[in-house]
């Protein structure tokens, strides 16, 4: 009967890994798009 439990378990906390991953990515790339966009608008000034 442990078993069943376990792997919910360890799936739901594979899932919260992958998104949690998932959304420090997508602000990654967020925050990088916005420092190039500031950046060229500072050069170009």
């Amino acid at each position: 009967m442990a078993t069943p439990l376990i792997s919910s378990g360890s799936s739901i906390f594979f899932l919260s890994m992958n998104s949690s991953f998932i959304l420090i990515t997508c602000y990654m790339i967020i925050s990088y798009s916005c420092i190039n966009t500031f950046v060229s608008n500072f050069r170009r000034d």
